[in-house]
């Protein structure tokens, strides 16, 4: 099973439901779940809730990387409405999170808790600086679904705050034997030495919708 259309349709298959019943479950038309299984939407923001009716690994459905079921048939994650947020107001997340009224929010996004806590949240991609090649492209207009905390990994993407910007950016961090990076999978930008900065978030999604 090479594709997401593919382990789709096997889980779907193996849990002797059809296209639907899905829709029913999840709350969506039925054509979402045909243009999943036709190849044509890769991700969309019903992936997580989706895999939570199904009982699947959002990894295993997404990249076919690790166990199909990856925790107990029991119990189901939350669904959480985070904020869509600017890289500004990310800045202030969750800290000031009782100031960024709806009134200054456009959009809520459904998410799984299995992804993010309760002060995760979404921001929008600006800008080329991560389009690269292959996996390595996240475009402009994706939509990335963010936990909110300051530990990371090397190799973590993440939403950073440099000490001389007033709003976050979107880089991969890199930990290397004298420093460390924020890095661009566009080769034409330049690696920036992460000195005095803030991680805010680290990205656990990242969401396309194709209409």
């Amino acid at each position: 099973m090479d594709t997401l259309a593919e382990r789709l349709d096997y889980v779907m298959k193996e849990a002797g439901v059809n296209q639907s019943e899905l829709a029913v479950s999840v709350g969506i038309r039925q054509q979402a779940i045909s243009r999943m299984l036709t190849g044509v939407t890769k991700n969309s923001r019903y992936f997580l809730p989706i895999c939570n009716e199904l009982n699947i690994s959002p990894k295993w459905l997404m990249e076919g990387i690790g166990d199909i079921y990856s925790r107990d048939l029991k119990s189901k994650a939350v669904i959480r409405n985070v904020p869509l947020l600017t890289f500004k107001q990310a800045i202030n997340w969750p800290q000031n999170k009782e100031q960024i009224t709806d009134d200054l929010i456009d959009a809520w996004w459904e998410v799984s808790s299995t992804n993010v806590g309760e002060d995760g949240y979404a921001i929008k991609v600006r800008g080329d600086s991560m389009e690269g090649q292959g996996h390595r492209c996240i475009s402009e207009g994706c939509i990335l679904i963010v936990e909110s905390t300051s530990e990371y990994e090397s190799g973590d993407l993440v939403i950073a705050k440099l000490p001389t910007s007033s709003s976050a950016c979107f880089k991969q961090i890199v930990d290397e034997a004298d420093a460390t990076y924020l890095k661009s999978f566009n080769p034409n930008y330049p690696l920036i030495k992460f000195e005095n900065g803030e991680v805010l978030g680290v990205v656990r999604q990242a969401i396309y919708e194709y209409y």
